[in-house]
C-alpha cells in the first residue's frame, strides 16, 4: 500500500507539470493520505480493543498492520511496544519505544515504557534517565513516580526512592504498592516506625497483600518484637500458603527465640515449597548445629552450596560444622573458599588453625 501510494504521488506530480492541473493533483494527494490514515486508524483501534481484551498477540498483529500502512504512526508503535512489554518480550518492546522516540523524542508515554522496559532488563541508569525525561515532558501520574521509586530503590538511593513513592501516593492515596515500597525505603533508612506505618497502610488498602505482612514482620523482627513478627509472618503465609520466603523468615525468628525444633519445621516447609531455596538449607543446618546434629547439618550446608556455589556463609558454616566433626582439613578448605567469596570472618578461623 505504501509503495503504491508513493508511486501515485510521483505520477500525479508529473501530470501537474505536463497539464498544469495542480488543483486536481493536490486533491487526489490529500484523498489518498486521508484514506491511508483511515485504514491505519482502523487497525490501530482494532489493536487497542484486542489489547484491552488481553489478546496481546492479536493486538500486536493489528498494530503491526497499522504501522505497515503508516510507518510513522507513533501511537501504534508505542502501543505495540506496550503489548510486547506485557508479554515479557522486553527487547522488542525497547526497540518499539526507541522507534517512537526517533519520531518524537518528547513522547512521554514512550519514555515511560522505555523506562519500565530498561528496568526489566536491569539497565537501571537508562531506566532512571527515561523515567526522568517522561516526567520532564509532562507525564504526571502515579505510575511514572512509582516506577521512578522502584528504580531508585534498586540503585540504593533510598531517600530519593522514598520521595518518588510519596509523589505517587499524593496522586493516588490508594496505591498499596507505593505504600509498601515506601515502607521498605524507610526500613533501609532505619526509620522503622515510619516503615511500620506504611506497611499497615498498604494492608489497610489491600488486606490480602502478603508481601506487606512479610515486610511488616521483618521490621518488627528488626526491632526485637519477635512474637509480633511471628504473627505477621503467619498472616503472610495465610494469604499466600506457598510464600516460602515468609516461611523461611518465620523459621529464623523462631531460631532467635531458641525454638530450634520449630525453626526446623519452618525451614523444611520452605524447602518443600521450593526445593531450590539454598537459604533454607543453610538456616536449617544452623538450627541443627544448635541441636548438635552435626552430620545432618553438614549435609544441609552441602546442599545449600550445591544450589549456590557462591554462598560464602554456607562455606563458613560448613567449615565450623566440619571442625566439630574433627574434619579439620576439610574445614580449612571451606574457610578458604569462604574467604575468597568475601566472608571476612573466615580469615580468623584460617589464621587460628595455621598458627
Amino acid at each position: 500500500m505504501v509503495t503504491k501510494f508513493k508511486q501515485m504521488k510521483k505520477t500525479l506530480f508529473l501530470c501537474m507539470l505536463l497539464f498544469s492541473i495542480s488543483s486536481f493533483a493536490q486533491t487526489q494527494d490529500e484523498t489518498l493520505v486521508v484514506a491511508e490514515n483511515q485504514e491505519a486508524q482502523i487497525e490501530f483501534n482494532k489493536g487497542n480493543t484486542l489489547f484491552k481484551q488481553n489478546k496481546l498477540k492479536e493486538a500486536i498483529k493489528a498494530f503491526t498492520d497499522a504501522i505497515n500502512i503508516n510507518p510513522s504512526f507513533e501511537k501504534a508503535i508505542v502501543n505495540r511496544g506496550n503489548a510486547f512489554l506485557q508479554l515479557g518480550n522486553n527487547n522488542k518492546a525497547l526497540k518499539d519505544f526507541n522507534s517512537a522516540l526517533s519520531i518524537n523524542p518528547t513522547n512521554n508515554v514512550a519514555l515511560y515504557g522505555k523506562g519500565v522496559t530498561c528496568y526489566n532488563l536491569n539497565k537501571l541508569n537508562d531506566a532512571a534517565e527515561a523515567l526522568h525525561s517522561a516526567i520532564q515532558f509532562g507525564l504526571n501520574n502515579e505510575n511514572v513516580y512509582y516506577y521512578s521509586g522502584v528504580v531508585a530503590f534498586e540503585q540504593e538511593k533510598y531517600s530519593k526512592a522514598k520521595d518518588f513513592y510519596t509523589m505517587a501516593i499524593e496522586i493516588n492515596g490508594q496505591h498499596a504498592f507505593a505504600y509498601n515500597d515506601r515502607g521498605s525505603a524507610y526500613r533501609m533508612l532505619e526509620m522503622y516506625d515510619d516503615a511500620i506505618r506504611d506497611y499497615n497502610s498498604a494492608i489497610r488498602i489491600d488486606p490480602k497483600m502478603a508481601i506487606a505482612y512479610n515486610n511488616l514482620a521483618s521490621v518488627k523482627w528488626k526491632k526485637g518484637d519477635l512474637d509480633d513478627a511471628i504473627i505477621d509472618y503467619g498472616m503472610a503465609i495465610r494469604m499466600k500458603p506457598d510464600y516460602y520466603i515468609a516461611i523461611n523468615n518465620r523459621g529464623s525468628v523462631r531460631f532467635d527465640k531458641k525454638d530450634y525444633e520449630g525453626a526446623i519445621r519452618d525451614y523444611k516447609e520452605a524447602i518443600r515449597v521450593n526445593p531450590k531455596y539454598a537459604y533454607a538449607y543453610n538456616n536449617m543446618a544452623n538450627a541443627e548445629i544448635k541441636l548438635e546434629k552435626f552430620e545432618d547439618a553438614e549435609a544441609n550446608y552441602t546442599k545449600a552450596i550445591e544450589l549456590n556455589s557462591k554462598f560464602g556463609s554456607a562455606y563458613l558454616n560448613r567449615g565450623i560444622c566440619r571442625e566439630r566433626l574433627r574434619k579439620t582439613d576439610e574445614a580449612l578448605e571451606d574457610w578458604k573458599k569462604a574467604e575468597k567469596l568475601g566472608i571476612k570472618k573466615a580469615t580468623s578461623y584460617i589464621k587460628f588453625y595455621n598458627d
